[in-house]
């Protein structure tokens, strides 16, 4: 499998072109997520408080089953960049921050994204008490 980091380009003109030199499917999914394509656990999921989604090789899937080469990225900054395209972001420079089992911020700094990591949330006692 070839391994690439996707991040897509917000704009159209960039984005056609991106997309005649790479054919292969682009994926956004939950993290943390291993991005770096010279690591052995390349797409896949990591520590993650989600039942069975835990070292699950999102990449390796739809590598075997679609494509050689697989684009990935972050959720986040598949939002932050649809934001930036389809939505309310209307400047250059944004964040966008989603909020869950974890929070995710996803950084766009002229033109270009960047993931600022997310930070696992930990369930209140009381929430977690209740659930019984």
């Amino acid at each position: 499998m070839r391994r690439q980091h996707w991040a897509p380009s917000p704009d159209p003109a960039g984005l056609g072109e991106q997309t005649r030199q790479v054919q292969c499917p682009r994926l956004a999914c939950f993290g943390p997520l291993e991005l770096r394509p010279d690591s052995a656990d390349f797409g896949r999921i990591g520590m993650t408080p989600k039942e069975g989604w835990r070292n699950v090789d999102i990449a390796g899937f739809f590598a075997d089953r679609f494509a050689d080469t697989v684009g990935i990225t972050t959720d986040v900054i598949g939002a932050a960049l649809a934001e930036g395209r389809w939505g309310a972001a209307e400047v250059d420079d944004y964040a966008y921050v989603t909020v869950g089992t974890g929070v995710g911020v996803g950084l766009i700094a002229a033109a270009n994204p960047y993931s600022a990591g997310t930070i696992r949330t930990r369930t209140h006692p009381y929430r977690a008490r209740s659930r019984g």
